[in-house]
């Protein structure tokens, strides 16, 4: 009898778990079924960028509905060429908000303080991700990946071969210093190289002694800015200036870019968007970024990512269709490569960019990533105003002994900006 009970028991309990088991199964069968809606949002006009462009994400979203019907992605952006950091928090605060937007690094500090984005490390593995560790890591926001870092534009050097060849010098392959670099401008005529004059190349230049501009927590830039790498670096690039009595005038980033493509220089800095221009010109090669000598190698990087709203009702949906659109080989995903550089390792050689004589130089740069100093701080942005600006640029030319005392003077006025910046934000969101 009581071996009867046993197997009675036995029985009931079985087919409870088999109910179970069946009704947890259709409803997740239902839940898959059901229709989800998903937002893509840019902050900024894709048609600005390009036409191919904005076709790339509608035809990933037609082709994701198609694998799964239930899931509708809708691509919305703005119409204007940004947006200032204010509206995407406030659209990221709305329960309407995107389920997935896209953002730069330099957003995800206020995009951290205000609890706006999912911490993707919580729908995802390492394994999911073949990304640069070096990219990983300088994207992440006290420890939280707040959005998965996709497309990424490290600095190099571009340089009119034909300029090396009149003068019979080789051209710049794999690690090289500075001070190489100086010493082949001197050589190069007309006009040997450019570098910008402004606090984004000072920083990068920084880089390679290991400090930036502002302190790795983003509170001050006193001991930064003024630091004596600070102070050896702008020297340094003072004395670079007046080697070519071409270059009379600091130049920004633009100019420096206008002056290369459109007058007879031999060499200069580049960005991946610029790159693009140039890979079909044979007369163009592309360099690493040098490092001055006893430095490291630091590559001061733009990244760009997909985040996913606290907001969201579909977060798991939403993630699937960033690893569609990012992280998986097919054919859209394949398209979006002919316009950044991937993050991905597996898409880098599937696209062949890792094989590509100019854009393995941007992937191999990948390994040297850092954050750039300046995006510790929310506030930096807004803080570097035209007076700023003008107090840096009346640096140019300055006698050395002088730049110890003035570059202190410039970090006391930007710690003074960027806590009036912080205090004025809390008193508005009291």
């Amino acid at each position: 009898m009581e071996g009867r009970k046993l197997i009675s028991t036995i029985i009931v309990m079985t087919m409870i778990i088999a109910i179970v088991l069946t009704t947890s199964a259709c409803n997740k069968t239902k839940k898959a079924l059901e229709p989800v809606s998903i937002q893509l949002s840019f902050a900024g006009n894709l048609t600005a960028v390009n036409l191919d462009y904005e076709k790339v994400y509608l035809d990933a979203a037609e082709n994701f509905h198609k694998l799964y019907p239930n899931i509708t992605i809708t691509i919305n952006y703005s119409h204007e060429p940004t947006l200032i950091r204010t509206d995407i928090t406030k659209l990221l605060a709305t329960e309407d908000s995107p389920d997935i937007i896209q953002l730069d690094l330099n957003y995800l500090e206020i995009a951290d303080k205000k609890d706006l984005l999912l911490d993707l490390k919580h729908l995802t593995s390492s394994k999911e991700m073949d990304i640069n560790e070096r990219i990983l890591d300088a994207s992440l926001i006290n420890g939280k990946m707040l959005i998965l870092p996709i497309f990424a534009v490290p600095k190099v050097m571009v340089y009119r071969k034909e300029f090396f060849e009149d003068v019979n010098i080789s051209y710049p392959q794999g690690a090289w210093t500075w001070e190489q670099f100086r010493d082949i401008s001197k050589k190069l005529k007309p006009m040997g190289s450019v570098l910008p004059y402004d606090i984004a190349t000072l920083n990068l230049l920084m880089g390679s002694t290991g400090k930036g501009v502002l302190s790795p927590d983003g509170t001050t830039s006193v001991a930064y800015l003024d630091s004596p790498e600070a102070i050896r670096t702008l020297s340094w690039l003072n004395k670079y200036y007046q080697d070519d009595k071409l270059k009379q005038t600091p130049m920004d980033f633009n100019d420096a870019l206008n002056q290369f493509g459109n007058s007879p220089t031999g060499m200069s800095m580049d960005i991946w968007p610029y790159l693009l221009k140039l890979t079909s010109e044979d007369t163009i090669g592309i360099a690493s970024l040098p490092y001055f000598e006893g430095g490291k190698r630091a590559n001061p990087v733009w990244l760009s990512g997909f985040g996913i709203s606290k907001n969201s009702k579909h977060a798991e949906e939403a993630w699937q269709f960033i690893k569609y659109l990012t992280l998986t080989k097919q054919e859209t995903a394949n398209k979006l490569t002919d316009f950044y550089l991937t993050t991905s390792k597996a898409m880098a050689d599937a696209s062949g960019q890792s094989s590509d004589p100019a854009k393995s130089v941007y992937i191999e740069e990948a390994n040297y990533v850092v954050k750039p100093a300046m995006d510790n701080n929310l506030y930096f942005y807004n803080a570097w105003n035209e007076e700023r600006v003008a107090q840096f640029e009346g640096l140019f030319g300055e006698v050395e002994q002088d730049l110890p005392i003035k570059l202190h003077e410039l970090a006391l006025k930007l710690d003074e900006e960027l806590n009036r910046l912080k205090n004025a934000d809390k008193e508005a969101t009291k």
